[in-house]
């Protein structure tokens, strides 16, 4: 919106000042022929020379903030591809490990599924090296059609409001490559206090944000909001999305089991893996059960 302003304005002004230009070298001469050199110019000379410095300086503020929007978008697709690469080829270790673990890979006709599989999402097993090679799309030699399938993630948590002894936090959530529905997420949030020890994690509540009637558009973010009561006790947050979701028509359901931190003092977020993670899930684990139990009574 800041952007659109300042777009706006420029092209307002640039349109004013073509005007008054056009205008000036309709009125009188500029110049005074019995003199020489810059001494020749009238005032109206004067005039249009400064309107057109101005109109060029416009000019330039454009293409420069032209330049820094077109890289903050660069920046942004580099991050989201990032982001969605990171989840898949998570999701694609682990399918990978479990029919490994199922089957005698040395079975040829196991082999080709496994590589089949792989290969719809874009990735090849190198049996060789014993790892996974993500393939190029629209190679001249290699062209993989893969499946417009949704990535659900946590784009964005940031700091929205404070009213009183709470504080307002915006989440956004973004459906990268396809659209999804139908969700079934449970997201739980955790605290920690100065001494930043994972181990030292607080809960703090669980939110349900998506519902089976919401719906995120392709590539599309969806903000919701979370009220922290007292937030000045935590230098870091830590919160895990749990659940499936389903594409736009309901045909397929794909699993989420994401991790993510806030950082307080510094206002960055991203997503954490391994042991962190681990321990996040453990605890979210134990509260959730403790939550049905009561549930039940």
């Amino acid at each position: 919106m800041h952007w659109m302003a300042v777009q706006i304005t420029i092209i307002v002004l640039l349109s004013i000042l073509l005007a008054v230009s056009t205008f000036i070298t309709t009125k009188g001469k500029l110049t005074d022929d019995r003199r020489k050199g810059f001494h020749a110019l009238k005032k109206n000379g004067w005039t249009l020379i400064s309107i057109n410095m101005i109109i060029l300086l416009l000019l330039i503020i454009q293409f420069l903030f032209n330049e820094n929007t077109e890289a903050k978008k660069n920046e942004e697709n580099i991050k989201n591809q990032a982001e969605r690469d990171s989840i898949l080829a998570a999701k694609y270790d682990s399918s990978l490990l479990i029919i490994k673990s199922r089957f005698d890979s040395s079975n040829i006709e196991v082999i080709s599924t496994i590589a089949e599989g792989l290969g719809k999402y874009g990735f090849m097993f190198d049996s060789a090296n014993k790892s996974l090679i993500k393939l190029v799309r629209d190679s001249s030699k290699t062209k993989v059609i893969v499946p417009d399938d949704p990535v659900l993630f946590c784009s964005d948590f940031a700091f929205y409001d404070r009213q009183d002894d709470f504080s307002w936090y915006k989440i956004t959530f973004t459906s990268l490559d396809a659209s999804c529905s139908n969700f079934n997420l449970i997201c739980g949030f955790f605290g920690v206090d100065s001494t930043n020890q994972i181990e030292n994690l607080k809960f703090i509540g669980f939110n349900k944000f998506l519902t089976v009637s919401d719906k995120i558009p392709k590539d599309m973010s969806a903000p919701y909001y979370y009220r922290i009561n007292n937030d000045s006790l935590y230098s870091m947050l830590y919160f895990r999305l749990y659940g499936t979701y389903q594409n736009l028509d309901q045909t397929k359901t794909f699993p989420i089991d994401d991790s993510y931190f806030y950082n307080f003092k510094s206002k960055t977020c991203g997503r954490i893996t391994g042991n962190s993670h681990a321990i996040i899930s453990n605890l979210f684990n134990i509260k959730y059960r403790e939550l049905e139990a009561v549930s039940r009574k």
